[in-house]
């Protein structure tokens, strides 16, 4: 869509100014190269724009003063069909989401997919997007997004995982993340009066009120929550440098851990990767997954957690388990 922008940028550009415009001011305004911008020219005039060269080498300019319009909605094939899968995307992640709001808009692209022979109906059968350990919404993702919106403060009880007791929370939503299948809401709470961040899934009887929210500027959440691990918050702690061996490298090497992660070489020829983090139990997780097939090499504390719990993992599986699965789960059924 970034090539879109820059065309109809240029077209704005050339429709707005009465004298031709330099080469090199087209480039400082789309902050691309002369190659791109030429390119971009010979699109224009592909479709019919009426660009044309000053015969004193001053630059480009429309001939006909700026009457030219560009089609209502121009896309590429490469653009339609970005376009068809982050629907399909969209409508199999959460088809809530999508509904009738968004039914006209589709339309109108399967009409453009069949105007350039693309057949939208055989492509969408043929894009399967699979969900994995992604949570219900719950009831409140609607108020979460009504608050985010209207720019109100949000009152909710939520009670976090392996906490007995719910808490009424007041908070003004800043963002809301699509995180490994499941919705996160960040929020300024104005009972810590720190960001904190929720899973939708476990907010209840939310209601929007009146009160205005607290604005947190996009630098400030930038720098909360991109410098750490997942989808924690944080200012990095430590930085985790976790060995894989050959089997488990082939996968964890391909994977884009943290932004700022980097690789290398051991001495023992084993290859490692370091992810900076502030909260250690996502990432805990996840290199448990791989089992033998990874080793942290340091911090030392996030190396004694890992070997704690596959130490406990390795005492539950030393023994038969005490319980027959037909006792354990009451028998069979007929």
């Amino acid at each position: 869509m970034e090539r879109l922008h820059r065309k109809y940028t240029l077209h704005q550009l050339l429709r707005s100014r009465r004298y031709p415009i330099s080469l090199r001011e087209i480039m400082r305004e789309l902050g691309v190269s002369e190659a791109t911008v030429r390119r971009l020219v010979g699109t224009l005039r592909a479709i019919g724009a009426p660009i044309e060269n000053d015969k004193d080498g001053r630059g480009y300019y429309y001939e006909q003063g700026g009457n030219f319009e560009l089609p209502g909605v121009w896309l590429t094939h490469k653009e339609l069909l970005g376009i068809i899968t982050a629907h399909e995307l969209l409508g199999n992640a959460e088809p809530s989401l999508i509904g009738d709001a968004l039914s006209p808009i589709w339309n109108k692209i399967e009409a453009l997919l069949e105007q350039q022979q693309l057949g939208s109906g055989e492509l969408t059968k043929r894009v399967r997007i699979i969900r994995s350990h992604g949570r219900g919404l719950g009831n409140s993702f609607n108020k979460v997004i009504q608050a985010l919106v209207e720019r109100k403060r949000l009152y909710f009880t939520y009670r976090g995982r392996g906490k007995r007791d719910e808490d009424v929370k007041i908070v003004s939503a800043q963002r809301i993340a699509h995180y490994r299948d499941n919705w996160f809401l960040d929020a300024y709470c104005h009972h810590a009066k720190q960001m904190r961040t929720y899973s939708i899934d476990r907010i209840r009887s939310a209601e929007v009120r009146n009160a205005s929210a607290h604005e947190i500027d996009a630098d400030t959440l930038d720098n909360t929550y991109k410098p750490s691990y997942g989808i924690f918050s944080g200012t990095p702690k430590a930085t985790a440098v976790i060995a894989f061996d050959d089997h488990a490298q082939e996968w964890a090497l391909d994977e884009k851990w943290h932004s700022e992660q980097t690789t290398g070489v051991l001495a023992d020829g084993r290859h490692y990767l370091s992810v900076p983090y502030s909260h250690d139990a996502e990432l805990l997780q996840d290199i448990l997954k791989y089992g033998p097939g990874a080793e942290v090499i340091s911090p030392p504390e996030l190396r004694k957690k890992i070997a704690a719990k596959l130490n406990a993992a390795s005492q539950i599986y030393a023994i038969p388990p005490n319980t027959a699965p037909d006792k354990a789960f009451g028998g069979s059924r007929k």
